[in-house]
């Protein structure tokens, strides 16, 4: 039996794989999955239909739960965004004086871009596997998709953050401390409702939904 850990970065994800006839793979995936844990970070595995819940190492079955996620560690408040248009452009005002001097910068950066491109295609078929058939087509049509949990509320994951629907809908902001795509922060969030709402809310910074 073969497995697959998805491990969320700035990359998309970093994938790790393991087959249950080959112990050595396994032990690294378990020193993985404990380096994770000593860090903070959340593990899902699929369920199917597209839910997730949370397994730890010690109740991790190598035979069974064969599709694993690491989310990053989580804040509630965004502090640092800048787009690749704002980089792009920044770079072309200096390369009109400098161009001679930034032949290899402008190369480098180019590929920076190419290798964010890949890394946000990687993260988005990621969140496409992870997805039930109905959240595909919402995610599809409007590029969010809302997640019904146990207590039968209802949120909406949208791209840079999370509302509650409910006639006193409340906005929601958590990100990972460090750069990932936004389809993995939307990946963890979906989990994270899924399987620990209460500490979604302690750790999300709320504001009203109009």
């Amino acid at each position: 039996m073969t497995g697959t850990m998805h491990i969320a970065d700035h990359q998309g994800d970093t994938t790790h794989t393991w087959d249950t006839t080959d112990p050595t793979t396994v032990q690294e995936i378990e020193e993985t999955f404990r380096k994770s844990q000593a860090t903070g970070r959340l593990v899902y595995r699929q369920t199917g239909d597209g839910t997730g819940e949370q397994v730890r190492l010690d109740t991790w079955n190598p035979e069974e739960h064969t599709e694993l996620f690491v989310a990053r560690v989580w804040l509630g408040a965004s502090a640092w965004a800048m787009t690749a248009v704002t980089w792009w452009v920044a770079g072309m005002a200096v390369a009109v004086v400098l161009v001679p001097c930034l032949v290899t910068p402008i190369r480098r950066f180019w590929e920076a871009l190419v290798r964010r491109r890949q890394a946000r295609m990687r993260a988005e078929a990621l969140l496409w596997a992870w997805l039930s058939p109905a959240q595909r087509k919402q995610y599809r049509a409007r590029r969010w998709f809302e997640v019904t949990i146990a207590s039968g509320r209802r949120y909406r994951v949208l791209r840079g953050g999370v509302v509650r629907v409910d006639p006193r809908g409340s906005s929601y902001c958590i990100e990972a401390t460090s750069p990932v795509p936004v389809a993995d922060e939307m990946l963890a969030n979906k989990l994270l409702l899924e399987t620990a709402e209460c500490r979604f809310l302690a750790t999300a910074h709320r504001f009203p939904y109009r």
